[in-house]
């Protein structure tokens, strides 16, 4: 697990950061979901994820936010032939504060291949499917 000064950082360390407040005026994105579970479960069960998908994992000090950036290999033929290149996207994760008891967990696409994005997105929502209890209304 690594962090924004490459130091170890414990589940129970991640409760001093701030969470920013979900702001519903803008558009609803499709990479998002709404939670009841608490922060620093969410948060260090998305960072465990990252860090078994071996993904470069950069943690915010002060807000519930986290980058990740993730490889996917070459894929060659039998012959050896080049069927597909190397991709890699980098991942932002935040949580934001909907009331006192919801938060929405986002992922956005900040770099690298859209494709591998939603793809990976779609790996981490299904892991994250419990987590996944609430709605907005």
């Amino acid at each position: 697990m690594s962090v924004a000064e490459g130091e170890e950082e414990s589940k129970e360390e991640y409760v001093a950061r701030t969470m920013d407040d979900f702001d519903n005026t803008g558009i609803n994105r499709t990479t998002q979901f709404f939670t009841t579970y608490a922060a620093n479960d969410i948060f260090a069960d998305i960072h465990e994820f990252a860090d078994k998908m071996d993904a470069q994992v950069t943690v915010s000090n002060k807000k519930w936010k986290m980058d990740f950036v993730l490889h996917q290999a070459e894929n060659k033929d039998q012959s050896g032939e080049l069927i597909e290149h190397a991709l890699a996207t980098k991942i932002g994760v935040k949580l934001l504060k909907v009331d006192d008891k919801k938060t929405c967990v986002e992922f956005n696409h900040k770099e690298g291949s859209r494709v591998l994005f939603l793809k990976e997105y779609m790996r981490i929502a299904a892991h994250l499917k419990d987590m996944n209890d609430a709605t907005l209304a």
